[in-house]
């Protein structure tokens, strides 16, 4: 499953059962010696919680505080720009990141019952 030039490359093989499909992953790590840079989360807002009157409040603030519009279009949408996630992150908390990503949205707890029913046969 790799080249001759690269299967030193290879390592910590392993290959998972269970997955929600007939087939199974393997998994293995690349032993490479540039490291690899992150890319940062993207901050996610739980706009369900939100306190919208301070949100409203706190955005009129620094609005007011935008450079008049005769400075550049570049500063303009800069200062909306810090206006807005200012009020967000003084207004609506954060979301916690989560390990599982993708999730099916017709996934239940019911299909997770039946397939831990199916793996224990």
């Amino acid at each position: 499953m790799s080249t001759a030039n690269t299967a030193s490359l290879v390592k910590d093989w392993t290959v998972t059962d269970l997955t929600d499909s007939d087939h199974r992953v393997i998994s293995f790590r690349l032993a490479v010696k540039k490291p690899v840079e992150r890319v940062p989360a993207e901050i996610r807002y739980d706009v369900r919680s939100a306190d919208w009157d301070l949100f409203k409040t706190t955005l009129l603030g620094e609005i007011g505080r935008i450079p008049d519009s005769s400075t550049s279009i570049n500063t303009t949408a800069d200062g909306i720009i810090r206006a807005i996630t200012t009020a967000a992150d003084r207004s609506i908390p954060k979301k916690r990141p989560t390990a599982i990503t993708g999730r099916s949205p017709w996934w239940s707890p019911v299909l997770s019952t039946l397939r831990q029913n199916l793996v224990q046969q």
